[in-house]
């Protein structure tokens, strides 16, 4: 999933912020790399790729149909959300530190960089 996640950003013209593949969810903060990248297309691509090959050898659906998304206006807050989404496996009480979970990173940021972020409370209601 990590790998198709990097693979079908990259050839959509996203970076991908920070990912964490949990349990039973997945947090995504993608960044576009110019004007015009198909967010819409790249979701549709990475679930249909990823979706295929777990019903192949699941037999059995790995999404759920649509997603939730939401739009970062301030750029400043990228780094704080990327924290939020790297720290989930951490407020699950999987891991101690985000660095001990192999299934979150980033392709745009090193994790010393999202784990010293500063921590925005209410970003997600911001505008």
């Amino acid at each position: 999933v990590v790998n198709a996640l990097i693979a079908t950003a990259k050839q959509f013209s996203f970076q991908v912020s920070a990912y964490v593949i949990m349990p039973d969810h997945v947090h995504i903060v993608l960044t576009a790399e110019e004007e015009g990248a198909d967010f819409e297309a790249m979701m549709k691509a990475f679930k249909q790729a990823t979706g295929f090959e777990w019903s192949q050898r699941r037999g059995r659906r790995l999404w759920q149909k649509g997603y939730w998304d939401r739009v970062l206006r301030n750029p400043e807050h990228t780094l704080s959300v990327c924290r939020y989404v790297v720290e989930n496996p951490v407020r699950a009480k999987l891991v101690e530190h985000p660095t001990q979970y192999a299934l979150c990173g980033s392709t745009q940021y090193t994790m010393e960089e999202i784990c010293s972020a500063i921590q925005i409370r209410g970003w997600w209601s911001a505008h």
